[in-house]
């Protein structure tokens, strides 16, 4: 029975002093937790940083991308506004000579060169002249405007925009001469009628219509009327079309008439 218990003592001491042991362990090597932790981190920040990084890279690449479509837009703009045309040589299929001017047909418009003085002007049309030769031209419309001292363009306010691409159509033509803007060197104003009463305070236009027609200051009317034609009544020149694309189509064909290449 001694025997037992001493056994049983032996075997508690034992216990105990593997418990101690363990004790010992974990206290003298705290800095092992501490390492392990600090490691964890150090891994933990270390995928972050790596998260953060490819996103930032998806960002950049993102923006030069959008970047890159922008410059494109933009030359390829560049390009429709300054069209490259070469004199004597025709790379569409539907360009042509008309008169002697070559016209090449563009995404969206027509382009010619043309010399005027020492320049030679890259120029562009929404309708190339065979689209417009049928449209009228009544009166003295050449020397109503090519004898001006200064040129109001102006039409209803209420239009839609489109005609006011026609009034960009001729002013381009005929405003004092740049090296790639106005050819015919008439000071122009594009204006309107009349200013809506509650716009007076935004807009500071001149009011101009047909009766504002002098012999040094000649009127171009844009008008929305019966027919597609052009025509004159005493100073004021009157563009008229049976509908806005038809104003346009009358634009062109009056920058036609003033540059000779329809007669």
């Amino acid at each position: 029975m001694d025997e037992e218990l001493d056994e049983k003592s032996k075997k508690i001491r034992d216990n105990d002093k593997k418990e101690k042991n363990n004790d010992t362990i974990k206290k003298e090597n705290p800095e092992n937790d501490a390492n392990k932790t600090k490691e964890g981190h150090k891994e933990d920040k270390q995928n972050n940083d790596k998260k953060k990084s490819t996103n930032l890279l998806f960002k950049t690449l993102g923006l030069i991308i959008i970047v890159g479509v922008f410059a494109l837009f933009f030359m390829l703009s560049q390009s429709h506004n300054q069209p490259q045309v070469q004199i004597n040589q025709t790379f569409h299929p539907e360009s042509y000579r008309y008169n002697g001017f070559l016209f090449q047909k563009g995404m969206y418009a027509w382009y010619s060169k043309i010399k005027v003085g020492d320049f030679i002007y890259d120029v562009s049309f929404v309708y190339g002249p065979k689209e417009v030769e049928n449209i009228p031209v009544f009166g003295k419309v050449n020397d109503l405007i090519l004898k001006a001292n200064k040129l109001y363009i102006t039409t209803e306010p209420d239009y839609p925009s489109r005609v006011g691409k026609a009034q960009v159509e001729i002013s381009k033509i005929t405003s004092p001469r740049t090296s790639n803007f106005g050819m015919l060197n008439i000071p122009t104003i594009n204006t309107v009628t009349y200013i809506p009463e509650e716009l007076k305070n935004r807009y500071n236009y001149p009011e101009i219509t047909c009766k504002n027609a002098t012999l040094n200051q000649t009127v171009i009317y844009l008008k929305i009327g019966n027919k597609t034609q052009i025509y004159n009544d005493s100073f004021c020149v009157i563009v008229e079309g049976l509908n806005d694309t038809e104003v346009v189509k009358a634009a062109d064909r009056l920058v036609y008439n003033l540059l000779g290449i329809i007669k």
